[in-house]
């Protein structure tokens, strides 16, 4: 596990990889350690799906290649989950399957390009992000600066 900190606007905003659960002991001794006055909060990323146009602007390229939903109403006392997979990409608006409202994003993951040099990225409804591939250290920037609601407005 590592632990970045980053001054933004007057704020420490602590980046935690390989969080788990080791990083909220963490958090506990930072405050013991800090005392008075110290607090915490999770910062939540902003979902993608939809908006990937204007999100991956950046990029040569992007394709979803993963999907998972849940809370889908598959009849009237039965709730689904649903996961999707392709490796040449997909739209979901092309997947009779899904219905056009009515469920949860749980996961969505994209392989994308940038440069010649690709990665991935994927959001999870709990606002996490995960980032593999060779445009790795370039994606953590990327959501960084772009992706995460600091809550400073």
């Amino acid at each position: 596990m590592s632990y970045v900190a980053v001054l933004r606007d007057g704020l420490c905003v602590l980046r935690v990889n390989d969080s788990s659960r080791i990083s909220g002991a963490f958090i506990a001794l930072l405050s013991r350690a800090v005392g008075f006055g110290f607090s915490s909060k999770l910062l939540q990323g902003a979902p993608i799906l939809g908006k990937e146009s204007r999100v991956f602007e950046e990029f040569d390229s992007y394709r979803l290649v993963g999907l998972k939903l849940s809370d889908v109403v598959a009849s009237s006392n039965v709730v689904a989950r649903l996961e999707f997979a392709s490796k040449y990409g997909m739209q979901p608006s092309d997947i009779p399957m899904i219905p056009s409202s009515g469920y949860k994003v749980s996961m969505a993951k994209y392989d994308v390009v940038r440069a010649g040099v690709s990665g991935t990225v994927s959001y999870f409804a709990s606002g996490r992000f995960s980032v593999t591939g060779r445009l790795q250290d370039w994606l953590i920037g990327f959501i960084q600066e772009r992706l995460i609601d600091y809550g400073l407005e």
